[in-house]
């Protein structure tokens, strides 16, 4: 089963089935950051961003995926949650499918 942690419906392309849509669940997993000032670039003012902690991803539950942004899958690193990949693109980079689900190494 899979849990759409985005605020987009995510339309997978699995191998011999028909194509599946992931509606949104209503919860977005999302990760704070904090804007670190560092020293200008060529005259232009310069920050790093610190990530800090994820909200949103529900504890584990077996046989459940979550889908998520790749910044929060990178936060968390559990192999239950997964951002989109090999995504396809219509002419104004929109995108439209995803073929793979993609995990963080752990």
């Amino acid at each position: 089963m899979f849990v759409n942690l985005t605020p987009h419906s995510i339309t997978l392309i699995r191998a011999g089935r028909p194509d599946e849509i992931i509606p949104p669940s209503g919860a977005i997993a999302r990760v704070t950051t904090t804007e670190v000032e560092c020293a200008p670039i060529d005259g232009v003012r310069s920050f790093r961003l610190v990530s800090g902690q994820v909200e949103g991803i529900p504890d584990p539950i077996d046989g459940t995926v979550y889908i998520a942004s790749a910044m929060a899958a990178a936060a968390v690193r559990r192999p239950d949650v997964v951002f989109p990949g090999d995504l396809r693109r219509v002419d104004q980079g929109r995108v439209i499918v995803c073929a793979a689900l993609v995990r963080h190494a752990l």
